[in-house]
């Protein structure tokens, strides 16, 4: 499909249909957030390629500012640059070299995006991208993508998947995010329907997977991996409320209930904290964690010095037993693969659940 050929193509839609050629790397990359953003709709794929769905809503949020929309960059970087240069000398000639030098730099990007070439699949254009394709703006672009609207799509989904996975999150979910930004700043109380099997930390669900949470900030993890959407969580619209967060990518559906959901100064401090000593994954209800004791062999002790990846700070060393006061979730997820070199001392329960699990493990090889 060529850019000149849009006009036509809007009149007869079933003309929509665009082959796509992204590198190895991008495809995987597709693949995998389509199955993570797209977990109900599997069935709509064509051969198990990337979905139509992933790229519609892909391309609609980002290329408004991708670096691969090569005329609408530069015109807010030149809004940028004129307020910067505003009253100095030589304003102008400042801001036209600037502009040149940047124009320089992404065309040589998006030359760098077309030349990894191995997986390609079909996908059906959506009426809106179509008329954004069409537009002044994007027909601008045209130049330097040969006039064919596959080359510019490459370019934009290569520029997306060299994104980290956190950056990809946001982009899909742009929509989402604005909603919950404007709820943090009105202070409104949320209702969450989440994914199947996902839950808020704290185990503030109901059975019918709807939460409410009131709505403190959105965060990373301390990798940069994940989103996380804090605030205070409940089962019931009323409360009762403990400290709690969604990952952004297990939200199905959510709404405002236009209803107060001021979180107190105690509360955010509360939350502040947790999220401090045991990352923002691990927020426990009411925000009381656990005294759990583990003792570790000198081989474990070793492991927990080098494996940093969402370790647990303890609280306590005496000898080779350490105290941590966290999530029995948290421990679980840490050193259920350390094996017999960690062993759980209390609580009970705890340690219980390791027994059951290294018994199941081990009748899997018998």
């Amino acid at each position: 499909m060529l850019f000149s050929e849009l006009e036509e193509v809007l009149e007869d839609l079933s003309r929509n249909k665009q082959r796509l050629t992204v590198s190895r790397h991008a495809y995987n990359i597709l693949l995998q957030d389509d199955e993570i953003f797209e977990p109900d709709k599997k069935q709509n794929r064509s051969g198990g390629d990337p979905s139509s769905t992933l790229v519609n809503q892909l391309f609609q949020n980002l290329y408004e500012t991708a670096e691969s929309s090569i005329w609408m960059r530069l015109g807010a970087e030149k809004e940028k640059l004129a307020e910067y240069f505003h009253g100095q000398e030589n304003a102008e000639a400042c801001t036209v070299a600037v502009l040149a030098l940047l124009q320089e730099q992404l065309e040589e990007k998006a030359r760098c995006r077309q030349q990894d070439k191995g997986c390609s699949f079909f996908v059906r254009l959506s009426k809106p991208v179509l008329e954004a394709l069409a537009s002044d703006e994007l027909r601008k672009d045209a130049a330097f993508y040969g006039d064919k609207v596959g080359s510019y799509l490459k370019a934009l989904l290569e520029e997306y998947c060299a994104l980290p996975y956190a950056e990809r999150e946001r982009i899909y979910y742009k929509q989402q995010l604005q909603s919950i930004e404007l709820a943090i700043t009105r202070q409104e109380k949320l209702k969450l329907t989440l994914n199947s099997r996902k839950k808020p930390t704290g185990g503030a669900a109901a059975p019918n997977n709807i939460t409410y949470l009131k709505p403190l900030c959105i965060q990373k993890d301390t990798e940069q991996l994940y989103n996380y959407l804090v605030g205070m969580t409940s089962a019931q619209p009323g409360g009762p409320w403990g400290m709690g967060c969604v990952r952004l990518s297990s939200i199905k559906k959510l709404s405002s209930l236009k209803c107060s959901g001021f979180i107190s100064a105690d509360d955010r401090r509360k939350i502040a904290e947790t999220i401090q000593k045991n990352g923002v994954q691990y927020l426990p209800e009411q925000g009381a964690g656990q005294t759990i004791l583990v003792r570790l062999t000198p081989s474990g002790e070793r492991k927990y010095q080098q494996i940093l990846h969402l370790r647990p700070q303890y609280a306590r060393k005496e000898g080779a037993v350490y105290t941590f006061t966290c999530t029995q979730r948290q421990v679980e997820n840490y050193f259920f693969k350390f094996g017999h070199d960690a062993r759980i001392l209390a609580p009970q329960e705890l340690a219980d659940k390791f027994k059951r699990m290294y018994e199941s493990a081990a009748e899997q090889y018998e």
